[in-house]
C-alpha cells in the first residue's frame, strides 16, 4: 500500500512538472504600426565555387614517387632524423 501512495506521488508531481505548473500570463495585444521603407542593402554578389578537384593516378602520390629520392638521401647516419622530418610532416595540419 505504502508503494501505491509513493508511486501515486511521484506521478503527480511529475506531471506538475510537465505540464509546467504555471498559469500562461494572457498575450498582449499589439497594434500594427506603419514601419518607414528601409533602405535596401546592397546585393552581394556569390563567391564563385572552386572547381572540383579531379585525382587520377598522375596526381595522386605513391611511395614509388619518393623511392628514388629516399635511396639517395636517408643513410644509415641520419634514417632517424628524415623519419622525423616525415612523421612530422605528416602531423601537420
Amino acid at each position: 500500500m505504502k508503494h501505491i501512495i509513493q508511486t501515486t506521488i511521484v506521478a503527480l508531481a511529475l506531471s506538475s512538472v510537465a505540464c509546467g505548473g504555471e498559469e500562461a500570463e494572457p498575450a498582449a495585444v499589439q497594434t500594427p504600426s506603419v514601419a518607414p521603407e528601409a533602405a535596401h542593402a546592397p546585393e552581394v554578389a556569390p563567391e564563385p565555387e572552386a572547381a572540383p578537384v579531379t585525382v587520377t593516378e598522375a596526381t595522386l602520390p605513391v611511395a614509388e614517387d619518393f623511392e628514388a629520392e629516399m635511396d639517395t638521401a636517408v643513410t644509415a647516419e641520419n634514417y632517424r632524423a628524415e623519419l622525423d622530418a616525415v612523421v612530422a610532416e605528416i602531423d601537420a595540419p
